[in-house]
């Protein structure tokens, strides 16, 4: 059994040696990006072969003998999107029915029979925790690299599932050196060992050249992160994470490398903290915690903070912000261009960062 006091210690252990590091003499202005996986880095919806699995389960017990029986699968299987989309709407246990209206789902099969299933009556089914999550988490199988593998054999070139921010995370990776400030920040609950063995997957089929930084790997379904927010609130815990890498950041000085300003009026010697997300309440919250900083006066070293939008054209415009932002310091919104998103992807410290640290995030043998 795993040692979940250990757990409970991972971030706070990983958070500091990564800003241990970033602490020598000469630092240099850090690039740090987190980004979401799915419908960020790869696409989930629609014809993507990518898609990962919501299980819900059929109830069995009616309200009254008035209610029309209850029919379908026992077990759906639901994608991620239909699963948004419906989860308000499910039933809440047995005898409990939600929405009895029919609905159209745009992905989702029958295990049983494999067949693909195009409505189903929410109210019908509920979540049964955990076995709803299963293909998020760790488990008896790598899930996780299984969905790549099967995304990669339906479409090799990755065209159909590769996702907003797949190119920027190829930029990120292309190096061992900037290799260190990317990372994951995601609902799912996979361990480190299966992310590593998804990283490795993408670098065998030479998608990309170099693993991410495993420190900043944050899957936040997983029990050790419940600490940010006892009621599972998937928004909250990666708000809670991006304060604290804000945090953490402002203690780190920055001595050289500078950059333009958040106002894009000048160059200024700042880190750059970028977070990528398509779900639009994650957005909200992250943009609400990064603005909240932004305008911190008190700050020790300064930080720009980012927002990639992947969400679709019409989320996008409904914010009033350009899809790929850094939020000034009046808490308005200017667009990133392109240059100035290479121009600035500086490592996470060329001099001050463990060699040894260095070599193994980096992907090196």
């Amino acid at each position: 059994m795993k040692n979940r006091r250990g757990h409970k210690l991972y971030l706070f252990l990983a958070l500091n040696v990564l800003f241990i590091a970033l602490g020598g003499f000469q630092v240099r202005a850090a690039t740090i990006i987190l980004s979401d996986l799915d419908g960020t880095l790869v696409k989930t919806e629609g014809h993507s072969p990518f898609g990962t699995y919501y299980k819900l389960y059929r109830i069995d017990q009616r309200v009254s003998v008035l209610q029309k029986p209850i029919e379908g699968p026992e077990v759906l299987h639901i994608s991620t999107g239909d699963f948004e989309r419906y989860k308000n709407h499910l039933a809440k246990g047995q005898g409990h029915p939600g929405q009895l209206i029919s609905a159209r789902l745009k992905d989702a099969i029958d295990p049983a029979t494999k067949k693909e299933i195009s409505n189903f009556i929410p109210g019908d089914y509920e979540i049964r925790d955990p076995a709803t999550f299963e293909f998020f988490k760790e488990g008896r199988e790598n899930f996780l690299l299984q969905t790549l593998e099967r995304a990669y054999k339906a479409d090799p070139s990755g065209k159909s599932w590769k996702g907003p921010f797949w190119d920027q995370m190829v930029k990120a990776l292309s190096t061992a050196e900037t290799a260190q400030g990317f990372g994951v920040l995601t609902a799912r609950g996979h361990s480190k060992e299966e992310w590593k063995e998804f990283f490795d997957f993408l670098i065998k089929k030479k998608f990309i050249k170099f693993h991410p930084n495993y420190d900043l790997i944050f899957s936040v379904g997983r029990p050790e992160f419940d600490k940010y927010n006892t009621e599972g609130n998937v928004s909250e815990k990666k708000r809670a994470i991006l304060e604290l890498i804000s945090q953490r950041l402002r203690t780190v000085p920055v001595l050289e490398s500078p950059r333009l300003n958040s106002d894009g009026d000048r160059q200024v010697l700042s880190h750059f903290l970028i977070f990528a997300e398509d779900n639009q309440e994650f957005l909200e919250s992250a943009f609400r915690e990064m603005d909240k900083h932004a305008r911190n006066r008190q700050r020790a070293s300064e930080i720009k903070f980012a927002i990639f939008n992947a969400g679709t054209d019409e989320e996008v415009q409904r914010t009033g912000r350009p899809r790929f932002s850094v939020i000034n310091n009046s808490g308005l919104a200017r667009r990133v261009t392109a240059e100035e998103f290479l121009g600035e992807f500086l490592p996470v410290s060329k001099t001050s960062v463990c060699k040894n640290t260095a070599t193994k995030l980096g992907g090196e043998k």
